[in-house]
């Protein structure tokens, strides 16, 4: 038994010696920001600013939007990575985060006057001036170093989230958006959100922006002040300020920053994702120039067109809504990427039904980028125009096409039907346009518009099952019916 534990201490020592850090440091840094120092006349001090630059900025020539971070350095590290996150998945905008670390008295820098409790706060009542640092010393600082455009955000958690709520009803017009953090408007008997908010009610009902407010598991007076907000808003708000207030009763007020921040982003955002609006581009509620319009009204930016966004977007609407529908997405496509042969095909499929002379062209397209496209082959023929590729007509009676009528279980769990009508075999299948299937020999066929071979089976004669191929693999079905 000693043998046997000597033998295992032997094990783990060389283990440790495996894993231990390599001679020399030789890994790589990995920094998610820089952090600077400027001179402030306003604050007379020294103060300490984290930038963070979205991922591209160096290889890019457009302008970011900005969020300013109070109690920067202990939030700066999971707010970059949510923006980070988000941005990739196209759900926000890239953009610049500048973290404003704490220096010296908190406690006067975020909170503004209170007539209650001086004895309690002497030092309290420097919001008024910390603003007017972040206006006058650190935008001109960030505008000067960086490409910024025009639309800020203000992040604050506690006494931080009371300054943004002080900033909004105070300086209303200075941020476009605001994200206030179990904010602590208790502060002086909840005179901000009782009294000083009525010329803010009053004055204001032009203002446009996001606020996304939350709380914690907090009680009293600090779940009141917030409930408080929320009802004038409610009652009062400018038509133009969209609002939230979230109560996350699971959170305590020191681990609700990080999910404030991220769900806050979502809201403020939730616009900008071109994907979640599929429906309101299906309805005719938003067309492309409209969601264009409307990033530039909200957030003072051009949409960051994805070519694969589009198209995935263009052919849910061609299958499921209408090809006049999908439309403005596949030209969009073809304009951005005029080398992408999917754009010209998708946009060729959109016009084959009104004006046959533009998908022609289309389809033309997507030989001269990629001549082996069979796509664009069968759609030409179907077209009457004859190429010189060696492809020859396959002809099948309405008598022999009745033997593949039927239901097919697919493998992935979904059912497809196909169908007789005008002389041609229909495939319907969840997800995608009901569409003729184009004979290419016996017992295959062809599907234009997912570049497909359904390939059938059969035993004893009749077709009792279905292969079908496409570019992203190969799935089977049984007849079932």
């Amino acid at each position: 038994m000693r043998s046997t534990y000597l033998l295992l201490f032997i094990l783990l020592t060389c283990v440790g010696q495996l894993w231990s850090q390599p001679e020399g440091d030789a890994g790589e840094t990995i920094a998610i920001g820089k952090s600077y120092k400027i001179n402030s006349s306003i604050l007379e001090e020294e103060r300490p600013l984290l930038i963070h630059l979205p991922k591209g900025y160096a290889k890019a020539e457009k302008q970011y939007p900005v969020m300013y971070l109070l109690d920067g350095g202990s939030n700066f590290h999971h707010t970059t990575g949510s923006v980070d996150f988000l941005s990739r998945q196209g759900r926000m905008p890239e953009m610049i985060v500048v973290g404003i670390p704490n220096t010296g008295d908190r406690t006067h820098n975020l909170t503004p006057p209170t007539a209650t409790r001086k004895d309690d706060f002497p030092t309290a009542g420097g919001a008024d001036s910390m603003l007017l640092f972040i206006t006058e010393e650190v935008m001109p600082f960030v505008a000067t170093n960086y490409r910024v455009n025009n639309y800020k955000m203000l992040v604050g958690h506690s006494f931080g989230g009371l300054f943004v709520t002080h900033t909004l009803l105070h300086h209303p017009g200075v941020f476009n958006s605001y994200i206030s953090i179990s904010p602590s408007l208790w502060w002086d008997e909840q005179d901000l959100v009782l009294n000083q908010s009525d010329t803010f009610f009053a004055e204001q009902e032009n203002l446009k922006g996001h606020l996304y407010m939350t709380m914690g598991n907090e009680g009293g007076d600090m779940v009141g002040g917030a409930w408080k907000l929320s009802a004038l808003l409610e009652e009062k708000g400018p038509a133009g300020l969209k609002w939230h207030f979230n109560r996350m009763e699971e959170e305590t007020h020191g681990t609700i920053p990080f999910r404030s921040t991220y769900q806050g982003l979502e809201f403020i955002f939730a616009d900008f994702d071109m994907n979640k609006r599929a429906e309101d581009f299906s309805s005719g509620r938003l067309t492309l120039a409209g969601y264009e319009a409307s990033l530039k009204e909200q957030f003072d930016l051009s949409p960051d067109w994805e070519v694969k966004s589009l198209l995935r977007i263009g052919e849910r609407l061609f299958n499921n809504v209408s090809p006049a529908k999908a439309q403005p997405f596949a030209q969009k496509a073809t304009e951005l990427k005029p080398g992408n042969a999917k754009g010209w095909l998708l946009l060729g499929a959109t016009q084959q039904s009104t004006d046959e002379a533009a998908a022609i062209t289309s389809y033309q397209k997507v030989l001269s980028i990629n001549p082996k496209n069979q796509s664009a082959k069968i759609a030409l023929r179907e077209l009457g125009v004859e190429l010189d590729d060696g492809m020859e007509r396959y002809d099948v009676s309405a008598k022999e096409l009745e033997d593949f009528v039927g239901s097919y279980k697919v493998n992935l769990d979904f059912t497809l039907k196909l169908e007789l009508a005008e002389g041609k075999l229909w495939i319907l299948a969840p997800e995608t346009a009901k569409e003729a299937l184009v004979p290419l020999e016996k017992d295959v066929f062809f599907l234009t518009s997912k570049e497909a071979k359904a390939m059938f089976t059969r035993t004893k004669g009749a077709v009792t099952g279905v292969n079908i191929a496409t570019p992203g693999g190969t799935f089977t079905g049984e007849k079932v019916e």
